[in-house]
Formats: structure tokens, sequence, C-alpha cells
């Protein structure tokens, strides 16, 4: 499968946006809610901007697929990786005009069918900027780094010489040919493995899984967490699936356990569930 070189280019409204929070005495907008902000503060992190990544993909040509043959629907393939990579070249394209260490994500990328063939890939997040050494903290590739951790355990990872690069995708949109009359009858009163079906899914979803895999390891990753594996059936056509990966990457970093600040986990925890306690339990009186 050959996937369309990626579009990175922000509209100008968003350049614009983007400009405008760079200057003095601009707010810097934010996805976080108040706990998630005060343990960023606490760990040297201050938000820079909100950050959105967003493409419109058309699924051009008609997929033709020999009815008997297992196979890879690979315009459909094409087209959902190259909205997802759009996205999040937008994404990260966005944090760096901010200036941005890394990306905490509101979302991950969410794909929706506006109609006929066209379908919308939208990721968004918050743009922070590590106050100690701004700079000092993004991905192998330059970038900004992406996180979908909690807060909490993302303090627990970096103390231990762990820092998040990127997120990654793999899709595959695969065909079943349809059994013939005589296959159904003589299987419809067995218990019987259908060798064609167990092949096909399971070359499915290790293309979507090494797809995935490869994505990260582009960004430097040593380490895929929170692996995810979410199929669909009927999306592009009857007999077809997506099988759509996903997943964490991670890298190691020199001396990344002395640049980050000692919190408190016991407040944090509970700053974490939004139920931190801004004031002492009143005395009891005797």
């Amino acid at each position: 499968m050959t996937v369309p070189s990626q579009g990175s280019a922000i509209p100008q409204a968003g350049q614009w946006r983007l400009h405008h929070s760079l200057q003095q005495g601009a707010a810097a907008t934010s996805f976080l809610g108040h706990s998630s902000f005060l343990l960023w503060d606490q760990m040297g992190f201050e938000p820079v901007g909100a950050v959105i990544g967003m493409s419109v993909v058309h699924i051009g040509g008609l997929q033709v697929t020999g009815w008997k043959t297992p196979r890879e629907l690979d315009t459909y393939s094409g087209a959902i990786m190259l909205g997802i990579d759009n996205a999040l070249h937008r994404l990260r394209d966005e944090a760096a005009m901010l200036g941005a260490d890394g990306i905490h994500l509101k979302t991950m990328v969410q794909r929706s069918n506006l109609g006929g063939e066209e379908h919308e890939y939208q990721v968004s997040g918050t743009a922070l900027r590590f106050r100690p050494q701004p700079g000092a903290l993004r991905a192998r590739d330059g970038g900004p780094f992406v996180n979908t951790a909690a807060v909490t355990a993302l303090y627990q990872m970096m103390k231990r010489g762990w820092l998040p690069s990127t997120i990654g995708y793999g899709a595959c949109v695969y065909h079943i040919p349809h059994r013939t009359m005589r296959q159904s009858m003589t299987q419809t009163f067995q218990n019987v493995e259908i060798p064609v079906f167990t092949e096909s899914w399971y070359t499915a979803r290790e293309i979507a899984l090494g797809r995935m895999q490869s994505s990260v390891e582009k960004s430097g990753s040593e380490l895929v967490l929170n692996v995810s594996l979410e199929e669909q059936s009927g999306v592009h056509g009857e007999h077809a699936i997506l099988f759509l990966a996903e997943g964490n990457g991670w890298a190691r970093r020199d001396n990344l356990a002395q640049l980050i600040p000692e919190v408190d986990l016991t407040v944090a925890s509970l700053t974490d569930n939004e139920v931190m306690m801004t004031a002492p339990y009143p005395r009891a009186h005797p």
C-alpha cells in the first residue's frame, strides 16, 4: 500500500490565531481542566495554546476486487492512513509554531463520515512548554511530543527516564470472498473452522499492527504502550472489515528525571480526581 504524501499546511485562519497567541499579553488557550493545569504546572510545564489537526479526505477511484480472492482494499486503507497522518502532522505543526515541547491530547484521532466518500479526521490537544528549559523535552524527531497518559502516570514515567514521543496508527481494510453455495451447505451443520476467514482476518490484524509499530518507530520510539485494536465491519462494503491499531510511543531520555521537579503524588492523585482539598477540615469544637 502506498500512502500519498502528507499535507501539513495550516489554513490562514489557524495561522492568524497561532501568531496572535505568540504576542505579548495574549491569553493562553487550553483544553486542560483546573486539576490537570495544576499538575502540569508543578511539573514545570505551562500551556501555550490549544492546537487542532484536521483533514477531510475523499476516497478516490473505485476499488475493484476479485470476488474469489482475499485481499487488502488498498484504496480504502490508503485514504484512512492519509487522513490520520495529515491530522497528526497539523496538530504537531501548530504546537511547533507556538514553541511547544509537547502536546497533551484532549481526544485521539476521531473519524467521521461526511456523506458519500468524504471522511473527516480530527485530533486536538493543548500545547505545553517546559519552563525551566524550553525546547529541551521535544521528541527525537525534533517535534513536540504527544502524550495521552494521565498526568500522574506521565510524571512517574518521566521520573524513570521515559519521554512520550507520539501516537501511532495503522489501518487495514480487508476483503473476504463469498463462499460458494456448496461450501456453505457442507458447513451448515458442522463446527468447523473456515480457513479463508481465519487467515484473512489474521493477516489484516497483523498489517494494521505492523503499520502502527512502524509509524511510532519513525519518531524514535523504543516502547509502545496502551496498544488497542478496533475493528469495524461493513464500513467499506460487504465482506470487508476495517482493522485500526493505535498505540503510544515512548523513548528513553538521559537525565530526564533530574529535569522534572518533585511532585507530591498524594496531593496529585486527589487533584487528578477533582477532589483536592483547598482548605483544612474545620476543627470540631470540644
